[in-house]
């Protein structure tokens, strides 16, 4: 999918992988300057983030594809796709003779439809064009300012810049020093924008070509200069000040005709990475605030920075610089000198992707496990061991060996330039697989994790360690202004059907829904309705809804379409959707043939975790006062994405889950009677349900395909009673072992027996008949009866043996499989649901997944019936 040799960019002119030269397309000059020639969706951000509604570009992306990359007027960043076919452009449906139509059209769309934001263009060649909204735009000082009238600013010669407001004659500013964090005018004539155009590393003012790393010493916390590296014709070091006794580098590859990467993660310019790191923390919390500027009469190609540093103490001692910048002795003015340099490091929570190999870095093993893996092409699932490792430089690295005493990886993936998709159950028949796929040339691979528990730990794991965690939209609630939030996106897709002249009557349809090429969901096979008007399309109806989340930001859509002869399985694919570009806003298709489907990506904001208080004292305390109303207003598949978010939310602290099933559990049999215990639907049922399935499901599938006892489910032999009796004793058994290696499952159990004991002490059958109602009726018949074809006999012996084992029978006149049941339920019952252990603290991503799915369910009216500080958070989940 995505090409590359190496694990960094290699900026020769043979390679355009990050070229950000104004090439032409086959029908543009190179002057259209809203033309970026070709560039991937990432790059195309990176030089969008933040921007104003209405900024644009085109960039090219392979031989005949283009996309249009602007910012929407919620403010985040949407990819429209521009066909180019024969000579003709097509844009939204219609047919342009041209891109520069194409920009025409768009231009006036944009502009009609938000006429407070009109659109500009972001033009390679124009440097206020990258300037596109003038508020918190960054300048650099380039001459000290001592700030001797009313309100004026004081700044220093290379301190940042950030304008707040311009006057009404235009030759002052108001903005804020970064420096010093004070704000003031300044006059407008003594600053330069930080992003500008450089042709030429040497019109940088703060670039060097050589330097003495010992006369980095006097630079003040927070400040930082740009030299060549050793490592390359087009490799730069960044040095930062970012300690009293610590200078670190960061290496920056490229160059100004090809643009920029510094761990993995692209620039414009070096100017857009000064941009980012100034109100992003580079290192320890610490932002750059302050350049080094070269002196007018230096000479760039010999210059030591010793001549700069002596510049700079001699401000000092004239009051031209801050003395809160170094530390004054009694002897006089020192200089804290660093103790210590590192070689190179990587910004705060971005990790590097090159293979620097001059530095041998140490490794820590942070976990491995036993895993299935299987290729694109490979059929079978194989064994695999999976190693998780953090390296001194930055970097995290998955390796992938055939068992665990091999030394040599068959697979290496960097975390830093990888995607991830989660895998509905749907794909492959289990649950706890995921995609995993690079943006370089290197295999991408299939990873299943058994059970899901271990699935989602690793998930966590990796999700952590990856940079395409993206910053936040806007927040717009007071409380949570000043939260510094990330966000993750989910993709909800309602299938309705498929209409068509080529659909057989004798054939049954699927529909494989697919992320970037990946297929990440699947429905289940129908037959063509037969119910319609002779004038009508055939139809098939799938009815499905499927909530996939970790979904990447730039993925693209499409649906295809599968057939195949009712006494098969294998298909063939007949036809596929267009493909989109997934959006905040919905996408809905309802067309005269075809797929209709709705479809919507929704970004989620993760908080800190100290915001989520109020949520998890309230789902801790009383969850079924939180919950009632999600049960009841949410779709099937919503609510049940819904319940599993809880149940993953809370596998880092058991303790806390059990105290939630508890409290859900007691309300729910508050309501019930002896004869309709757990026998409606309820938010206990669907939770614990939900938790049984993560825990057991994954064995049980593999039992049931595997067990020679239960061959006879695929014949007509399964009708006979004693197949039947003989099947479920061996079902029961198995589930009987299972639930003893799984302690979760168990404890989970033990609270709905202790609670069943509290609401009817006198009537003891009622536990056995509330795990019955658990464990047989809502666990595991259903998944028998979807698993394996003609199993309605089976999973009515066992429900029958179930309902014999919770009556009031004695024990002698149990058959051998009901007595199995009545002791694996008095064994439940004198389980302690207590848990020992330590608590972990909980995902942030989960909880505000579950913050949204609470959002989505309360509307304005009935969030005032929830504690005031929860209502705030649901509704800061709000997209």
């Amino acid at each position: 999918m995505y090409s590359s040799g190496s694990s960094g960019p290699q900026c020769s002119s043979a390679d355009t992988s990050y070229q950000k030269s104004c090439e032409s397309s086959p029908l543009e000059s190179p002057n259209k300057l809203w033309f970026h020639g070709e560039m991937g969706a990432f790059q195309a951000e990176s030089l969008l983030e933040g921007s104003a509604p209405g900024l644009f570009l085109i960039r090219r992306q392979g031989a005949r594809r283009y996309y249009l990359s602007f910012v929407n007027h919620a403010g985040s960043i949407t990819h429209n796709p521009v066909r180019h076919i024969n000579s003709s452009f097509f844009f939204m449906g219609q047919r342009f003779p041209s891109l520069a139509d194409v920009v025409d059209f768009f231009e006036e769309s944009f502009s009609s439809a938000y006429t407070e934001n009109p659109t500009i263009s972001l033009a390679f060649c124009s440097t206020p064009m990258l300037q596109k909204n003038e508020r918190d735009q960054k300048f650099l000082c380039m001459k000290t300012n001592k700030g001797t009238v009313e309100d004026e600013l004081r700044t220093y010669r290379g301190d940042i810049i950030t304008v707040l407001e311009r006057t009404e004659d235009g030759t002052w500013l108001w903005g804020r020093n970064e420096a010093t964090r004070m704000i003031g005018l300044i006059p407008i004539d003594i600053l330069q924008p930080l992003v500008s155009l450089q042709t030429e590393m040497g019109d940088l003012p703060f670039f060097y070509d050589t330097i003495s790393t010992d006369a980095v010493q006097p630079l003040p916390l927070g400040s930082f200069l740009l030299r060549r590296s050793t490592k390359g014709d087009n490799a730069y070091a960044l040095l930062v000040k970012t300690q009293p006794d610590l200078v670190e580098k960061f290496l920056i590859l490229g160059s100004p005709q090809c643009g920029f990467m510094l761990s993995g993660r692209p620039f414009h310019s070096i100017g857009h990475v000064i941009e980012r790191y100034t109100t992003k923390a580079i290192s320890g919390g610490l932002c750059l605030s302050h350049a080094v500027i070269r002196s007018e009469d230096d000479d760039e190609g010999s210059f030591s920075l010793h001549g700069a540093a002596l510049r700079q103490l001699q401000d000092l001692r004239n009051g031209n610089l801050s003395p809160s910048c170094y530390s004054v002795g009694s002897d006089g003015l020192s200089v804290t000198k660093p103790q210590k340099e590192v070689e190179y490091t990587t910004p705060e929570l971005v990790f590097s992707s090159f293979d620097d190999k001059d530095i041998s870095p140490s490794r820590t093993v942070i976990e491995s496990c036993q895993a299935l893996r299987k290729s694109r092409e490979e059929k079978q699932w194989k064994s695999c061991w999976i190693k998780l490792s953090d390296y001194s430089n930055g970097d995290s690295r998955l390796s992938i060996t055939d068992n665990k005493e091999d030394t040599k990886s068959r697979l290496e993936y960097d975390l830093s330039c990888t995607k991830l998709f989660w895998l509905d159950e749907s794909v492959f028949g289990v649950e706890g697989s995921f995609f995993l796929s690079l943006s370089l040339s290197q295999p991408s691979t299939f990873l299943c994790f058994q059970p899901l528990t271990l699935f989602v730990h690793w998930i966590s794991l990796l999700r952590t360690r990856q940079v395409t965690v993206q910053p936040a939209l806007p927040r717009p609630l007071p409380p949570l202004e000043e939260a510094r939030a990330t966000q993750l996106n989910l993709l909800f897709l309602d299938l309705d059907k498929f209409k068509s002249d080529l659909l057989k009557t004798e054939n049954v349809y699927s529909a494989n829904v697919l992320l970037d090429n990946v297929r990440v969901c699947s429905s289940n096979s129908f037959a063509v309705t037969s119910n319609r008007q002779p004038t009508e399309l055939p139809v098939v109806v799938f009815d499905s809804r499927f909530v996939l989340p970790y979904v990447p930001c730039d993925a693209r859509l499409q649906l295809s379409l599968l057939s195949s002869p009712s006494n098969t399985k294998k298909g063939r694919v007949i036809g596929v959707s267009k493909l989109v570009s997934l959006s905040t806003e919905p996408i809905c298709f309802s067309q005269d043939a075809g797929f209709v489907y709705r479809a919507q990506q929704r970004a989620v904001r993760v908080f800190p975790s100290t915001f989520y208080a109020p949520l998890v004292k309230i789902l801790r305390k009383s969850p079924e006062t939180l919950l009632r109303q999600p049960s009841s207003a949410l779709p099937l598949q919503h609510r049940t994405f819904l319940y599993s978010c809880l149940v993953f939310l809370y596998l880092s602290d058991s303790n806390a889950m059990v105290e939630m099933f508890r409290n859900i559990t007691k309300d729910a049999l508050a309501a019930s009677t002896t004869e309709d215990v757990f026998r409606k639907d309820s938010v206990a049922t669907g939770v614990v349900t939900q938790c049984l399935r993560h825990s057991l499901k994954s064995d049980l599938d593999e039992y049931l395909q595997t067990a020679p006892q239960l061959c006879n489910a695929h014949n007509s032999q399964l009708s006979k009673t004693s197949v039947n009796v003989d099947a479920a004793s061996c079902v029961v058994e198995f589930l009987t072992q299972t639930l003893e290696k799984a302690p979760l499952a168990l404890q989970v159990l033990a609270a709905v027996a202790e609670c069943a004991a509290q609401r009817f002490p006198e009537q003891p059958h009622i536990v056995r008949r509330s795990l019955s109602a658990i464990l047989v009726l809502r666990f595991l018949n259903p998944i028998l009866l979807t698993s394996m074809t003609g199993a309605g006999p089976l999973a009515k012996a066992i429900q029958k043996a179930a309902n014999a084992a919770a009556s009031t029978l004695p024990q002698e006149e149990l058959t051998s499989t009901s007595a199995t049941f009545r002791r694996l339920f008095d064994r439940i019952a004198g389980v302690s649901s207590q848990v020992t252990g330590e608590s972990k603290e909980l995902s942030t991503e989960w909880l505000a997944m579950v913050a949204h799915m609470l959002a989505l369910s309360y509307s304005s009216s009935e969030r005032v019936q929830l504690p005031e500080e929860v209502a705030a958070l649901v509704d800061a989940h709000r997209q």
